[in-house]
């Protein structure tokens, strides 16, 4: 009856159907040292998450069995042997646990290992890996991975997918750094490579990605351009505090740009190449001015010209040049507007 007072009259009949359905979270903690028995049904009981705090080995006759139901799984400070990993398991964190890659399954999302033995493989749609410790050759990554963490590793990779968002890299001197790609993925947002203290000689950092967002760094040199998408920069105690500022044309030097390229397509966006030292931009600019050149034609012979005998001179056009000319001209207004409201906007915010 105690049960049934937890809900009105009329939602007695609910309790034994919340009861059979409901899906909790367990925490386990070996307190003292003196290890706990686990439940005999929790292999049986529908628990989405489950904390083991503790060393649980003496307790453990053979591989820990799990619910069925789980979806987020941590083990910290055991020395047990995990066995085979529910199927709708998403979220794992082991600590000092035995794991194979058989035990891993398909569907896991986020796995994060502290001295852990190696991995030969990890399921194919992983998003998120987070290694500490972890003292072997890093398996073969995915390129469903969004989020790479490395803490204090033996090993480093030297190739990161393309579809990785977040590497982070941290290191303990007389440790040596750990390389940095040879490649940045190309969508790269967030870099952090962290060294715990200063050396004598720090490792450098020659280019960056143009992508990044937010960039964290320590015991380390910066010899590079910080990308004009830059939002947020951490430097740590070791670091210097001056970088090298991204490449800005300025907000005057912007709006002039933009000017430009409305009246004489093109000009500007040379204008804005040769004052960032970009080849790039300057490049697409002189393809902008070649293709715009009939459009120049155009305004000045409606402007300055006679008129309506101007006029159907440039309808004689070929269809074909007149399309390009017109390409061209709006290519190059579009291209000034969002330079201008890019040196509107690029600046970045340095956190202690």
């Amino acid at each position: 009856m105690a049960g049934r007072r937890l809900l009105p009259k009329e939602g007695w009949s609910l309790n034994r159907a919340i009861h059979d359905t409901a899906a909790p979270t367990g925490d386990f903690t070996s307190i003292q040292e003196r290890p706990l028995s686990l439940p005999a049904t929790l292999g049986r009981r529908r628990i989405i998450s489950l904390t083991m705090e503790g060393d649980f080995t003496s307790i453990q006759e053979r591989p820990l069995s799990l619910p069925p139901s789980l979806v987020r799984l941590e083990l910290n400070g055991s020395r047990g042997e995990l066995g085979p990993a529910p199927a709708g398991l998403r979220r794992l964190r082991l600590r000092a646990y035995r794991v194979g890659g058989s035990a891993l399954p398909a569907g896991l999302r986020e796995l994060q290992l502290v001295g852990s033995p190696q991995l030969e493989h990890v399921p194919p749609g992983l998003r998120a890996l987070k290694l500490r410790d972890y003292e072997h050759p890093l398996p073969q990554l995915p390129d469903t991975l969004e989020t790479l963490v490395l803490y204090d590793c033996m090993h480093y990779a030297d190739s990161v997918p393309d579809s990785v968002r977040l590497l982070s890299l941290y290191w303990q001197p007389p440790q040596p750094a750990p390389p940095l790609p040879a490649r940045w993925p190309t969508h790269l947002e967030r870099l952090v490579y962290w060294g715990k203290s200063a050396v004598a000689e720090p490792p450098r950092i020659a280019h960056l990605p143009r992508t990044l967002r937010q960039l964290e760094l320590n015991g380390c040199e910066v010899h590079a351009r910080l990308p004009q998408t830059l939002q947020r920069v951490r430097l740590g105690p070791t670091m210097a505090r001056s970088l090298t500022e991204p490449p800005s044309v300025g907000k005057n030097l912007g709006l002039w740009v933009f000017l430009l390229n409305i009246f004489f397509p093109g000009i500007g966006s040379i204008v804005a190449g040769a004052a960032l030292s970009d080849l790039e931009v300057v490049l697409i600019g002189i393809v902008q001015l070649l293709l715009s050149g009939g459009a120049i034609g155009y305004v000045r012979d409606v402007v300055f010209g006679s008129g309506p005998k101007n006029l159907h001179f440039h309808w004689d056009y070929n269809t074909l040049w007149v399309a390009a000319t017109i390409v061209g001209w709006v290519w190059s207004i579009l291209y000034g507007y969002r330079m201008w409201q890019k040196s509107r906007s690029s600046s970045y915010s340095v956190l202690p």
